[in-house]
């Protein structure tokens, strides 16, 4: 919620006869109307930076309101009559996850002769009441408390929540922490034992509790949705890549053996079967070809073993990890990645597949070289003998421009890759923003809860295209 105005700063000099306070401003000491008759428990040093509101109504005695107050470094919202008014504007906008898409909602409406609620709401026909609470208090930097004194009518309040569930309505008690920077709450057993009985049994007869944090500024405030998500995300991310590196090292450990006894069994293999085979089929085969095979080949075969066996091992919980992160988030925008993922995976891999032919065709004629410069080291004698040098620099060009051209070719591959694998990627993130956009309009998603799928889902590419 905005202020109406602008909110003019000032310094606490004292709160009195409850509606009262006296507030020093720059030029001026004035007193402002205190709309908040609680203890206000721990807020009223004197010397406290406080934030007043402007009113123009000539039928008001008092032409300020006190709103915020800043006590150990934390802004707190004091008026209670703005707590329902956050809470509406919560409702009516979708930032409370318990209480979304709300057929009707109607404030101050009478249970019984005595007691009135807070809020009235129906979704599909199911009817609830909400009771709202706002919390001021905090003892220490972490906690909110409620309440900040003894209170007899909050108590009754639970009660009659009680009494609602009986005659067939849900019913909520919504703590509204008007306090920045805190991440618990609690109730304050010592200063209310009674409110604290009362509350267990409301909690086991069924009435639901939540405890929502606003965000709070000199121009407005709102609740602060999906407080714990925010922490939560990072949390799971680290230990996702945590186990993922722990995963590798010992996985590393395993593979690189097995890939190391691979390649030597294959050469030894290769080196028997030279041995023993026809001397005219030796003959006939080039030999830098043969040492291009026992070398190069069996280096592929160690880094498909020890390599592309332990991505795929080593990505497996990461994957599982963020893909349950994303169905957390919202399970339909998750199964729309989860389909868009593997149709580009498909052009992935087919670029892999030019890659892979093109890299063989280099292989061949790194073998050829291999070939070649050995018979130039055989024959060096007879080159010089027979003058032949500037025929082999001819030769030897000849192999190494075929060589550049292969590398070329490969870089080509990997250069168009890019922008292809990029603009794909650019036409899932619009599609995912675009349904989002539908799903956050019908309040079926939040905005925070989007930036973190996003996020997530962009792993998640890196991943599969890499």
């Amino acid at each position: 919620m905005e202020f109406t105005k602008s909110l003019i700063k000032g310094k606490l000099i004292k709160r009195y006869k409850r509606f009262f306070t006296d507030v020093k401003l720059e030029k001026e000491t004035v007193t402002a109307h205190c709309p908040n008759t609680g203890s206000m428990k721990g807020l009223l040093d004197e010397g406290n930076d406080v934030y007043l509101l402007p009113n123009n109504d000539p039928k008001r005695k008092l032409k300020f309101g006190l709103e915020i107050i800043n006590s150990r470094k934390n802004l707190v919202g004091v008026n209670t009559h703005m707590a329902n008014r956050i809470v509406q504007h919560g409702l009516e906008n979708n930032l409370i996850s318990e209480l979304k898409n709300n057929d009707f909602i109607k404030p101050e409406v009478f249970f019984n002769k005595e007691t009135r609620f807070d809020f009235l709401l129906e979704k599909s026909s199911q009817k609830s009441f909400l009771e709202v609470k706002n919390v001021t208090l905090f003892r220490d930097k972490n906690t909110a408390e409620f309440p900040d004194a003894v209170t007899s009518r909050g108590s009754k309040h639970l009660l009659t929540l009680i009494d609602a569930i009986k005659k067939g309505y849900k019913t909520y008690l919504l703590f509204l922490v008007q306090i920045q920077n805190m991440k618990y709450f609690k109730i304050a057993k010592d200063i209310d034992e009674q409110y604290y009985k009362n509350f267990l049994l409301a909690k086991k007869a069924g009435v639901n509790f939540l405890a929502y944090r606003c965000n709070i500024s000199s121009k407005k405030i709102f609740i602060d949705q999906d407080a714990k998500l925010i922490i939560i995300i990072p949390i799971v991310i680290i230990f996702a890549f945590t186990t993922k590196g722990v995963s590798l090292y010992f996985a590393r450990l395993i593979m690189i053996g097995v890939a190391v006894d691979v390649t030597k069994d294959i050469q030894s293999d290769m080196v028997k079967s030279l041995i023993k085979a026809d001397t005219q089929l030796i003959d006939n085969k080039h030999t830098g070809q043969f040492i291009s095979n026992l070398t190069n080949d069996t280096g592929m075969i160690t880094n498909l073993v020890s390599t592309v066996m332990l991505n795929l091992f080593k990505d497996t919980l990461t994957l599982i990890g963020l893909l349950s992160v994303m169905f957390y988030q919202n399970w339909k925008l998750a199964l729309v990645a989860i389909i868009m993922i593997p149709v580009a995976s498909v052009a992935a891999k087919s670029l892999g597949k030019r890659v892979g032919k093109v890299s063989t065709q280099a292989m061949e004629k790194a073998g050829t070289l291999n070939s070649y410069l050995i018979e130039l080291f055989k024959n060096h004698r007879i080159i010089k003998i027979f003058q032949k040098e500037e025929y082999e620099n001819q030769r030897a060009n000849a192999h190494l421009e075929e060589i550049k051209e292969m590398g070329k070719k490969i870089m080509s591959i990997f250069i168009r890759a890019t922008p292809i694998m990029e603009t794909m990627t650019g036409i899932m993130i619009a599609l995912l923003i675009f349904i989002s956009g539908k799903l956050i309009f019908a309040g079926e998603m939040d905005i925070n809860n989007f930036f973190s799928f996003l996020f997530l889902f962009r792993l998640i590419c890196l991943m599969s295209f890499i």
